[in-house]
């Protein structure tokens, strides 16, 4: 699969599966429902597969030095060395928001994860 349609598809699908976790964790909370809040839960650590494939995807359009999308040929270079293009990732305003969006959804997983026996 094209590595930029990976890379929108994942936003797009960690996007959506913001908006149902929010509405599901509100639902599950304003009604005292424990499967609404449970699959609220699930969605949280989706969100975090579809960022993790979205940064992962990026990273590799960096990697392979694909210069027909934007952001690649705004922040990278052939003679860059291997480590100056991995941190090209988040050289741009595009990528550094793509990086904390990760990184928040890694802790909010995480976080997800090592509370889930507190509501059983």
């Amino acid at each position: 699969m094209n590595m930029v349609l990976l890379g929108n598809l994942s936003q797009m699908a960690a996007f959506t599966g913001t908006l149902l976790a929010m509405l599901l964790l509100l639902v599950g909370l304003m009604r005292n429902d424990l499967r609404c809040i449970e699959s609220g839960r699930r969605f949280l650590a989706g969100i975090a597969v579809f960022t993790s494939m979205a940064a992962l995807a990026l990273s590799r359009l960096f990697m392979t030095d694909a210069f027909q999308v934007e952001y690649v040929a705004s922040y990278s270079d052939r003679a860059l060395p291997l480590f100056y293009k991995a941190t090209s990732f988040w050289a741009g305003q595009k990528g550094s928001l793509l990086f904390w969006a990760w990184v928040l959804s890694l802790y909010i997983a995480l976080v997800t994860w090592n509370t889930r026996r507190e509501t059983r």
